[in-house]
């Protein structure tokens, strides 16, 4: 059997005879300049940035939602398309963003959400905005959280923002699950309704899984009051993902 190098020489012997070495040489040469050509844009298109992006922010009103909104509008003037994948918030978000099978791209996270598990090939590109905890609750006044000890308290569903944090919180005034206090981890879709109807005596909740628009609500009734954090210095010392910040009143 005749091999290919010999197949390859015999045909390059027969051009040449018949068009002339000039002629073989000239389109052998564009044959060359065009292969490296098409090399090169084909390494191009699958280098270059994408055209369409899915972000995985939260539940529809949230925060997350919200900036996940923003920048559809901003990177939309440079031609690129950002779809939004609604979650339920960090933790749901988190998994996603470290399963390669849920085909997400970027997502919104809370500070210290990953708590002191390790997901190497995920990186952080910044902060984007402060996520407050308010905590909303009925009754007289109080100043500070451990008067809340012995009562019931919902600190939202396990393993989102506000529950992991209320717990941290919690702890740091000897409340634990237990001892008389109830700690409830309802998803409520009116928090307001339930502590009017006196089913629980305070709520925690973060907007990383809140629609701004039951905050608002909760914020106007009259009937339900804001949480002050008059230790806040303590509470930044001892829980790092923690920030300080000052907002004037109305603000």
């Amino acid at each position: 059997m005749t091999s290919p190098k010999i197949l390859l020489t015999r045909a390059c012997t027969r051009l040449i005879a018949v068009f002339g070495r000039g002629m073989v040489i000239s389109v052998g040469s564009i044959l060359a300049v065009c292969l490296v050509a098409s090399a090169a844009a084909f390494l191009f298109l699958n280098t270059a940035a994408p055209r369409t992006l899915t972000v995985t922010s939260g539940p529809a009103g949230s925060t997350f939602y919200r900036n996940a909104e923003r920048y559809q509008k901003i990177l939309a003037r440079e031609g690129v398309t950002l779809k939004i994948l609604p979650s339920d918030g960090s933790p749901e978000n988190l998994k996603r963003l470290a399963d390669p099978k849920a085909r997400v791209d970027i997502g919104f996270v809370l500070g210290g959400a990953a708590g002191d598990r390790s997901f190497d090939p995920l990186m952080s590109l910044g902060s984007v905005s402060y996520q407050p905890l308010m905590v909303f609750y009925r009754g007289e006044k109080r100043e500070l959280l451990s008067q809340f000890k012995g009562k019931r308290l919902n600190v939202g569903p396990a393993g989102s923002g506000p529950h992991d944090l209320a717990l941290a919180l919690l702890k740091a005034n000897g409340i634990v699950p237990g001892e008389g206090t109830v700690l409830d981890e309802t998803d409520f879709e009116d928090p307001g309704k339930e502590l009017r109807a006196g089913r629980v005596d305070a709520v925690f909740l973060m907007g990383d899984s809140t629609a701004g628009s039951v905050m608002r609500k909760l914020l106007r009734d009259g009937d339900v009051r804001l949480f002050s954090f008059v230790q806040t210095d303590a509470y930044v010392r001892r829980v790092k993902e923690l920030t300080k910040l000052r907002l004037p009143r109305g603000g």
